[in-house]
């Protein structure tokens, strides 16, 4: 939604996940179902662990790669394995 003013009111976010092909009314339903609490504390602490921050943080064999302009050489250092 980059630059989008006021992306959060209207249909401006029903409108982005579908055309990502998913259905916001789904998504909603699916985060109210649970108390994902959890998770999100657990991957913190694993965060944490990595030794970073922020995100989006990927870690492969305690290497992290942090940022989106970091995904090409994750996916690099994949393949060598």
């Amino acid at each position: 939604m980059g630059g989008t003013d006021h992306w959060d009111q209207g249909d401006h976010l029903a409108e982005a996940v579908a055309s990502a092909g998913l259905d916001l009314a789904e998504l909603d339903a699916a985060i109210g179902e649970g108390d994902h609490l959890a998770e999100i504390e657990q991957n913190q602490r694993t965060l944490d662990a990595a030794g970073h921050w922020g995100v989006p943080t990927m870690v492969v064999r305690n290497e992290p790669f942090f940022g989106q302009d970091r995904i090409d050489t994750l996916r690099w250092r994949l393949d060598q394995y």
